[in-house]
């Protein structure tokens, strides 16, 4: 795997579970 493909696969995950991170970080404002 070249960096390239690295940075790429990361920054999938990132948009991916982006939404996720969101809701847990607002849960535990609100909490």
């Amino acid at each position: 795997m070249t960096l390239k493909q690295f940075y790429t696969l990361k920054l999938f995950f990132m948009i991916l579970f982006w939404p996720f991170f969101v809701i847990a970080k607002v849960a535990g404002i609100w909490k």
